[in-house]
């Protein structure tokens, strides 16, 4: 039973014995809702019905979703269609990979209940295969048959289609959607329709050589563990339909692209997708500032809110400009690639002159003091590749009184024939060891 009336705050019901699938079908019979949201209200079960689709958070107690059905006709795939131009509008899609001896099942319910209760009595869906039409609730299975000692694969696509993206109110759209009309043609692209596997054994097959190059090599366990795993970063990437391509700094914050956390994560993104490094470096260096230093991040909030896009901004501070330099001589080491080299070398050579104003009021740092000498290293490098002499002999000449300085005031001998950087200059006196300026000797010798 449902009280049902509009408000201007959306759309809104009292259900008195509430289950998902009524809560589901509901809202699908309404064409003004796109959201639910049920909760208990004076012992009372009560079923917000909302005309758009906000950002969801958790609240104990309550359960929420959004205007869906699953759909099948019998010539098809299982299709689960949320409709609408929000990120959480889209498609999910069952597609079983069929051959001759195999068999396909398809179930659609409003109550999850009967869908669950056949095949844990039946094994099966019962009297319920393959029916057309839509429902709340779906399931496919996919049934061969074996003989003794006989071996197969059963494959079952699982695959989405939701290309919509908002940077707060800029509409942005995943880069997917100039690829795939729907859900269906993303199954298409790999031959589901034609019930061809070979296109998901390539990848499978792909996915092995890339973990047999790492597992199968001298390599010890603790590097190879890193270079399987560095990757993982991408479970936060962004890759608009603009072409630009972004990066969360981290869960917990939501700075996007900073240039020192880039370096602590880029190798398999230069190694295996090194356009997407060449994306960010375009646009750090769109954003350089008019003394040469590199801004930190594309957007700055780290623990804050979400700024507007690409409202670039940071700290100051020793691993990024360094990086930038660092990270021009990477890609085109392991790219071979002089365009980037040419568009990035004016930026370059602001960077290599770029100093911070008073810094003698500063205490010297071992940490940045090697980055320092790795950004130099490199400008040296990058300079003779460009045949730039006047600001090779700048970088020489720096390079050099830098180490000298380096040594008189950081390092420090605890015996007559041990020593140590110490962290920095100045303070009480404290002959302080800072671990991560090892960070900084290692990019410096690398």
């Amino acid at each position: 039973m449902w009280e049902a009336k509009i408000s201007a705050q959306g759309i809104f019901g009292l259900e008195l014995r509430p289950d998902a699938g009524s809560r589901i079908s509901y809202c699908d019979q309404n064409n003004l809702c796109a959201s639910w949201n049920w909760h208990i209200v004076n012992n009372r079960s009560t079923c917000l019905l909302y005309s758009d689709i906000g950002n969801n958070v958790y609240l104990s107690g309550h359960v929420s979703g959004v205007r869906e059905q699953w759909t099948y006709n019998k010539t098809g795939p299982l299709v689960l269609d949320r409709p609408g131009n929000m990120p959480a509008n889209g498609q999910y899609v069952l597609w079983p990979f069929l051959s001759s001896n195999q068999t396909m099942t398809v179930t659609i319910d409003n109550d999850i209940n009967n869908i669950l209760n056949n095949i844990s009595i039946n094994g099966t869906w019962f009297e319920q295969t393959e029916l057309k039409g839509s429902a709340a609730n779906g399931a496919v299975s996919i049934s061969t048959k074996l003989q003794p000692g006989e071996k197969k694969t059963l494959s079952i696509l699982f695959a989405w289609y939701f290309p919509h993206h908002y940077w707060l109110d800029l509409s942005l759209d995943n880069y997917y959607l100039l690829l795939f009309n729907n859900v269906t043609t993303v199954g298409q692209s790999i031959g589901i329709d034609k019930n061809d596997d070979s296109q998901l054994k390539i990848i499978i097959k792909d996915i092995l050589r890339l973990h047999n190059l790492y597992f199968n090599s001298s390599l010890p366990v603790y590097l190879v563990d890193s270079l399987i795993n560095s990757a993982s970063h991408m479970r936060s990437a962004m890759y608009f339909s603009n072409g630009d391509w972004r990066q969360w700094e981290a869960y917990d914050c939501n700075d996007v692209d900073s240039v020192h956390n880039d370096h602590q994560r880029h190798l398999p993104y230069i190694l295996y997708f090194p356009e997407t490094e060449k994306i960010k470096m375009y646009t750090w260096a769109k954003y350089q500032q008019n003394d040469g230093m590199i801004q930190e991040t594309f957007i700055v909030g780290c623990m804050g809110n979400t700024a507007p896009y690409n409202q670039s901004g940071g700290r100051n501070m020793g691993d990024v400009t360094t990086i930038f330099i660092l990270e021009t001589l990477e890609l085109y080491r392991w790219t071979n690639d002089f365009i980037f080299l040419k568009d990035m070398y004016p930026h370059v050579v602001e960077e290599c002159t770029y100093d911070i104003p008073y810094l003698s009021q500063y205490p010297t740092t071992t940490f940045n003091s090697f980055m320092h000498l790795a950004a130099l290293h490199a400008c040296m490098e990058l300079t003779s590749i460009m045949n730039d002499t006047m600001t090779y002999n700048k970088c020489y000449e720096s390079y050099f009184f830098a180490v000298k300085q380096i040594n008189r005031l950081l390092w420090y001998h605890d015996s007559i024939d041990t020593g140590y950087f110490l962290a920095y200059t100045g303070g009480q006196g404290e002959k302080s060891i800072f671990t991560d300026a090892l960070y900084g000797q290692k990019v410096k010798y690398d």
